[in-house]
């Protein structure tokens, strides 16, 4: 959730040369260009390790939060996944993979009244997921 809501979590010397190169690149400057075209981006110049920086990336490069979440807000989140997790692994027989975190958290900031829910970055495998989580939550 801390990435997520932009909160840097990295230090390694690797992300300030990555975002270095991006504002070199200048790739904000088009105003349509989205967050789906920075990992596009990332993953065409080598970057794609760090996806789960991407929010933090695209704060270092606009200023802006892609997700504006409070501590709180944070918290309480936190606290639904986990109940969500629980749920899910005690209605399930078997082994299952879990689902993807993303799509969980895409959800979560939906079913909740979150505006920025859109920002999330989902996989193409979507559809099936969000049906298992639809039937949990």
């Amino acid at each position: 959730m801390r990435l997520l809501a932009g909160i840097k979590q990295t230090a390694h010397p690797k992300y300030t040369e990555m975002v270095n190169f991006f504002k070199k690149l200048n790739v904000t400057d088009n105003p349509n260009f989205k967050v789906h075209d920075l990992k596009l981006l990332m993953k065409r110049h080598g970057y794609s390790k760090f996806y789960k920086y991407i929010n933090s990336l695209w704060f270092d490069l606009t200023g802006q939060k892609l997700i504006d979440l409070t501590y709180h807000d944070i918290k309480t989140l936190s606290f639904k996944f986990l109940q969500f997790e629980r749920k899910l692994k005690q209605s399930l027989n078997g082994r299952i993979n879990f689902p993807n975190y993303n799509t969980i958290i895409y959800m979560f900031l939906k079913l909740n009244g979150y505006k920025f829910y859109t920002n999330i970055i989902l996989p193409k495998n979507q559809k099936k997921i969000i049906e298992i989580i639809e039937k949990y939550c």
